[in-house]
């Protein structure tokens, strides 16, 4: 029904309704797959409050869905794993099977079990896109400028997302993907609050939970000056001391819940 629709306000680059008509043009019937990333944020928040380049999916049949991509009248293969479909870039992440042994160090085995979760947890939701004044003033009925029905990995699995790619955003040109991931995890734990985060993560790995929870608890936690630094650099207004203190709270409880 309509009336249960992630409605989202375009931005003035019409990046949501770009993307959401790209989504649209998918055929039906695809391998199971879920929208993860900025994009996932933005229908879970309701709001699109950040810039983000491409629409990132997770899928344990990557080669099946990049070829159904590419077959559309208006998909091209760009590269192994990412596809351009009317004019938005999407990002095929490969997502280990069900069974499948998992090796590596604990990042490693962190970064495939998140990606597992997000897919098998997703749920489908119908998005709507509509014209940003007219959402603003409440000015009569809201012009549509794009819907869609997709699989969006929900706000419990978002969250772990974001914790395990954290350690991994080292080296030189990565402070942005740190700033945005902050951003994103922020937002989402202030909005959804620790109850109902914890409601959406129960059933996730213990290991995953765990890893997850560390890395919250380190890097939101009492030490957190640093991080909050790079926010006020990066002018990401609206985010105080608090709210880290709020994610570091959630990753105490991650940590406690694994270990029961």
């Amino acid at each position: 029904m309509r009336g249960k629709a992630i409605i989202l306000a375009d931005d003035d680059a019409r990046q949501a309704s770009r993307f959401v008509a790209a989504l649209a043009a998918l055929p039906d019937t695809l391998p199971p797959w879920a929208v993860i990333g900025g994009f996932a944020f933005y229908a879970r928040l309701a709001r699109v409050h950040r810039a983000t380049r491409d629409v990132d999916t997770v899928t344990a049949h990557q080669h099946e869905l990049v070829e159904l991509m590419v077959a559309q009248p208006n998909g091209e293969r760009l590269r192994s794993g990412k596809v351009r479909l009317a004019g938005v870039e999407i990002d095929v992440m490969p997502v280990p099977s069900e069974g499948e042994v998992l090796a590596g160090s604990p990042s490693e085995r962190a970064f495939h079990l998140v990606r597992r979760f997000a897919l098998t947890t997703a749920t489908q939701e119908s998005l709507i896109v509509v014209d940003p004044a007219l959402a603003r003033t409440g000015q009569g009925l809201p012009m549509i400028r794009a819907e869609a029905t997709v699989p969006i990995a929900g706000p419990g699995a978002l969250v772990l997302l974001k914790a395990v790619a954290l350690p991994r955003r080292s080296g030189v040109g990565r402070g942005e993907k740190v700033v945005s991931d902050t951003q994103d995890l922020l937002r989402l734990v202030t909005s959804r609050g620790l109850d109902s985060l914890m409601t959406d993560i129960h059933g996730a790995p213990e290991e995953l939970v765990i890893y997850s929870g560390r890395v919250l608890t380190e890097r939101f936690g009492d030490d957190s000056s640093y991080l909050l630094a790079i926010l006020r650099r990066a002018r990401v207004v609206g985010i105080e001391a608090d709210d880290l203190a709020l994610v570091a709270a959630l990753g105490r409880l991650l940590v406690a819940t694994g270990h029961d």
